[in-house]
Parts: structure tokens; C-alpha cells; sequence
């Protein structure tokens, strides 16, 4: 008996247990919160949350300038209030007139006259190219060669010496090779050198000499001599 009535009393509780949960849902669906469903817009319900969250309107923006694919900056910008406060701008002839920047002076050829002019001779004067309270600064070019071809001989050191009352007080040495000359121009060797004066003004001395290694006592060359004003 309780193997026959076991089939029928699932059966009575699978179908109690859906009309409850029927019961539940037609329950639920009549409470009013005043809301028309027939009307309702989730739309309306998202905008609403997005300002609440990000305080911005989450319309899309359908009156928004787009810039013409003919723009020009440097031409309509002034048409633009929002940029009227903008003055000393560039345009592109502007840029390509401008010139660079450059760190020190503009290049330029040599300007050292070599005709009948012997290397290693006293051929050019000293220049005073900078004055300072205590100092200055001299510039003494050195003639080498012509070009390339006329090198004989062994590499040697070139060194000049500032003299200031018969006392050396700054020098410089060059070695110079054959492959330290320009193949096709004339070389030169630029002796620039800061010296501290203990006069406003006054006379230095400058003593040029060749010497095989830098430590061997040197053959003089020339001298030469230069006058100075703070």
C-alpha cells in the first residue's frame, strides 16, 4: 500500500508547490509602486543615474563643430574666440625664413692669406680675442703646409709659450703629423690661450718651437709680441 500511494503523493506535492509559486508572481504583480509599465523608458532611468554618479549629461552631443578637413591653423585660427588670446604664432612661411639656432658663431672659410708664406714661419700677427678683470685671451695661428703633399719628414710637436716679463706663464703643444694636414688646402695650427695679466695694460710675448718628443728641449721657431688693455 505505501509503495502505490508513494507515486501519488509526489505527484500532489510537485503540483501544490506550483500553484504557490504561481500565486506568488500574480501577488506580486498586483502591488503598485506608481509606475507605468506600459510606459516605462529604462533610458530615462540610466541618464538619471549616470548624472547622479559622474554629474555630467549623458546625451550624446549632436551639435558639436567638426573641423573641415581643409583647416588650416595658421590661417582660420583667428576665427576661433578661444584662441584670440594667442599672439606671436608661426606660421609655415615664418618657419621656413627662420634661421637656426646655432651655439657659437657662423662658419666661415678661412681667411688667412698662404701665398708666399713658408710653414712654421712668423707669417700672421697675435690677435687679443677676449679680455677679462685679470686676463686675456690671445689667438696665434701657425701656418703648417699648403696641403698634404708638401709634408716631409718626421711628426714633431709645435709648442708656443706666453711670456710676460721674460716669465712663461701658460703654453700650449700641438703634435702634427702628416695626417693632421688638409690633402687638398691649406692647415693651420690655432694656438688659444687664456693669460693672467697683473697690469691694466702692457705687452705679452709669444715664443713658437718645434721639438721631436713634447719632454725634448725644442728648436725656437719665431717670436712674436702682442699689446693689451683691460
Amino acid at each position: 500500500m505505501r509503495t502505490a500511494l508513494s507515486p501519488l503523493l509526489v505527484l500532489a506535492l510537485l503540483g501544490f508547490t506550483v500553484a504557490n509559486q504561481a500565486q506568488a508572481q500574480d501577488d506580486f504583480d498586483d502591488l503598485d509602486f506608481g509606475i507605468d509599465d506600459e510606459n516605462w523608458d529604462d533610458s530615462a532611468e540610466e541618464e538619471e543615474a549616470d548624472e547622479d554618479l559622474f554629474g555630467f549629461d549623458s546625451d550624446p552631443v549632436e551639435d558639436f563643430d567638426v573641423m573641415d578637413d581643409d583647416f588650416d591653423p595658421y590661417v582660420d585660427v583667428d576665427d576661433d574666440d578661444s584662441l584670440a588670446g594667442l599672439t606671436d604664432r608661426l606660421g609655415p612661411e615664418d618657419m621656413a625664413q627662420a634661421e637656426p639656432i646655432q651655439a657659437g658663431a657662423k662658419t666661415a672659410t678661412l681667411r688667412y692669406d698662404v701665398v708666399g708664406k713658408q710653414p712654421l714661419a712668423d707669417n700672421y700677427p697675435v690677435d687679443v680675442v677676449a679680455v677679462e678683470r685679470d686676463a686675456v685671451v690671445v689667438e696665434l695661428p701657425v701656418l703648417l703646409g699648403r696641403s698634404r703633399a708638401g709634408f716631409e719628414g718626421d711628426a714633431y710637436w709645435l709648442t708656443a709659450e706666453v711670456l710676460s716679463d721674460g716669465q712663461v706663464i701658460t703654453s700650449a703643444t700641438q703634435w702634427v703629423g702628416r695626417i693632421s694636414l688638409a690633402e687638398f688646402g691649406p692647415s693651420f695650427a690655432f694656438f688659444k690661450m687664456l693669460t693672467p695679466v697683473t697690469a691694466s695694460s702692457g705687452s705679452l710675448e709669444l715664443r713658437v718651437s718645434q721639438s721631436a718628443t713634447p719632454d725634448s728641449a725644442g728648436t725656437p721657431l719665431f717670436t712674436s709680441s702682442v699689446d693689451y688693455a683691460l
